[in-house]
């Protein structure tokens, strides 16, 4: 972009702490998640708004045989069952739990993201 739109062609790239694009080191692949079916029934309890304190609000959505996660206004990201309460992205590398109280109300659920975990109440 410097020599392009600048014209500068005298300050060296790695002055600037960037590497161009095609020396970056390969991305990892994303973990390899094995789809399992779950009854209908189950995503309908599981979607709802959740939030995580003070104010991130998440709601999840069935859509068919699969769930969505969005937060405000962001693009929603598909949710795709790995058993009967975990489901994980197919864009990215998260993974949501959902956690249930004996008499099965889904009460919160934690997202698993960059190796934390990120607890998110049920609102509604």
């Amino acid at each position: 972009m410097l020599e392009t739109l600048l014209k500068n062609t005298y300050t060296p790239i790695e002055w600037e702490g960037y590497a161009p694009y095609d020396k970056l080191p390969p991305r990892a692949p994303l973990k390899q998640h094995k789809i399992v079916a779950v009854d209908p029934k189950l995503l309908d309890r599981y979607a709802g708004r959740y939030e995580i304190p003070p104010n991130v609000v998440l709601t999840v959505r069935r859509e068919g045989d699969y769930l969505s996660l969005q937060e405000k206004d962001e693009p929603k990201q598909d949710l795709v069952p790995e058993s009967d309460r975990d489901f994980f992205s197919t864009a990215s590398d998260d993974q949501v739990t959902f956690q249930a109280d004996r008499d099965g109300h889904v009460w919160q659920m934690v997202l698993h993201v960059d190796g934390k975990d990120i607890a998110a109440r049920r609102v509604e």
